[in-house]
């Protein structure tokens, strides 16, 4: 389609603020965002913090900081403004009730009042799902119980005959049987509005054209749209997202600590602060972030040592080759070259495009042999160096839908030993570390009985920290070290069956 086709374009970001920022999340907030400045929209973001039983101190700072890292500028939201606020659901209760008590009085929703005990109950007879008990109840009996202060909840009324279908712009049409989906609650006894029902009504008050979303929503989004039927609303456009995968089966999930997008640059933090400890002059590498660099930098200082950030894209050479120029400049040279850029497209290596692929490779590991090829010349004439590449074990074990991450991380063991063996003669070492999982945001609001699944996998019985990773970083660099070259060093708790 030409882009005027799209009509109207403004796309949302809507995470909950229940943990750390998943690579799964991150990815669908960078179609919405490219989706938008292809064709000229506006891309927002909209915090749904509706279910307070799992909501995260601090999730909407890390929310917050993880997209500025990555580039992606929302044009609203909740630090920002805009002329839909507020931007937060928990600011927009009264709103939602009010939606809520309009579908009660033309019949798309009604109220409801059997107790927990009446619903464990049915779940017990084997119904599985809501049986409409309440619906037959009339206006005046409903509203003797709400004086009398008996507690409620706004169900949705669901046709029990037909079908409801849609367009999806990835998948086509997809219909699903109404006998097949439940009542569900609207608005909750606490009076608070469910993600289904506060969803809907922000994306339509906050004229979202095209929501973009996971696979997850896919059979669910007919509930959704007879909601704006209920409401006479035009419904919006929809593109579902397939998962990013663990492997054949299993999807990403922060329920088994995988990957967030922190956790990818935390490592790199922790090794640049120990360097600043042991009074080193240290250059930060920054993309987006100069704020976050420039804090680091101040972390660094007080520790004792110096530091300067500098902004470049390694996966553009051109811009590796002004970064070194730069740091010549400042320092000379350097003596400790840390490799640790790094990133990820999870899929299918056939699902993958070319941009995507050249992204990984030029990052993880090309950008790297260029930062080495930079580096070394004011090394020899030293005599003196160290270099450190950040690896994973991802790059010795493999993993399914990570193959193209797998492949270039691997890249580092042959690099590594046969650049040893050509440095090592004027004084330079050349190590690599491959860090396992990794205890950051990623892993802090684990459920006890999900944590010890995953603990189970690692034989000295917890996760790895940034810690770990810098210490082993700090030895490499030291003169104690300086007879250990060529080494695939992993950092796994024993996880690395090779």
């Amino acid at each position: 389609m030409e882009k005027n086709d799209y009509g109207l374009v403004r796309t949302r970001f809507a995470p909950s603020p229940t943990g750390y920022l998943h690579i799964g999340g991150l990815r669908t907030a960078l179609y919405a965002f490219l989706f938008a400045r292809a064709n000229g929209g506006k891309f927002l973001l909209r915090i749904e913090d509706t279910d307070l039983e799992r909501y995260v101190e601090g999730s909407v700072e890390i929310i917050y900081r993880t997209l500025k890292d990555a580039g992606l500028v929302y044009d609203e939201g909740p630090d920002v403004g805009g002329d839909y606020g507020p931007y937060i659901q928990s600011e927009r209760r009264n709103t939602y009730l009010e939606y809520a008590k309009k579908m009660t009085e033309n019949g798309s929703a009604y109220y409801c009042f059997c107790t927990k005990e009446r619903l464990e109950k049915l779940h017990a007879d084997g119904e599985t799902k809501y049986d409409k008990h309440c619906l037959k109840l009339s206006k005046d009996e409903v509203n003797a119980r709400i004086q009398a202060g008996e507690p409620y909840v706004i169900r949705q009324n669901i046709p029990t005959t037909g079908a409801t279908s849609y367009t999806d712009l990835v998948f086509g049409e997809i219909v699903v049987e109404n006998k097949d989906m439940e009542d569900n609650v609207l608005i909750k006894s606490d009076g608070m509005p469910t993600y289904n029902f506060a969803n809907v009504v922000d994306d339509h008050l906050m004229n979202i054209t095209y929501v973009i979303r996971g696979t997850e929503y896919l059979s669910s989004t007919p509930k959704y749209n007879l909601i704006y039927k209920g409401l006479g609303w035009e419904t919006p456009k929809y593109m579902h997202l397939q998962p990013i995968m663990k492997d054949a089966t299993r999807k990403l999930s922060k329920r088994y600590g995988d990957a967030s997008y922190e956790d990818f640059i935390s490592k790199g933090a922790q090794i640049a602060l120990d360097a600043g400890k042991r009074g080193l002059n240290v250059c930060v590498n920054y993309k987006n972030n100069a704020e976050k660099a420039d804090v680091l930098c101040d972390e660094i200082i007080k520790s004792g040592g110096y530091a300067q950030s500098f902004k470049a894209d390694v996966a553009d050479l051109n811009e590796v080759d002004g970064l070194f120029k730069a740091i010549e400049k400042a320092f000379g040279g350097i003596h400790i070259l840390v490799n640790n850029a790094g990133t990820a497209h999870f899929g299918q290596i056939q699902d993958l495009t070319k941009e995507q692929l050249n992204n990984v490779f030029n990052i993880n590991i090309l950008s790297a042999v260029y930062a080495c090829s930079k580096a070394a010349p004011f090394m020899i004439s030293k005599k003196w160096g160290r270099i450190i590449n950040i690896s994973s074990v991802w790059g010795l074990n493999g993993a399914s839908c990570e193959s193209v991450y797998s492949a270039s991380k691997s890249s580092f063991t042959g690099f590594t030993k046969a650049l040893s063996k050509e440095l090592s003669p004027s004084g330079i070492t050349v190590n690599c570390i491959a860090p396992g999982i990794i205890d950051t945001d990623m892993n802090s609001h684990l459920q006890p009985k999900d944590r010890q699944k995953l603990l189970s996998d690692i034989p000295v019985g917890r996760f790895g920290t940034p810690f770990d990773v810098s210490a082993l970083a700090a030895f490499l660099y030291s003169e104690e070290a300086s007879y250990l070259t060529g080494q695939i060093i992993t950092v796994d708790g024993g996880f690395t069956d090779t």
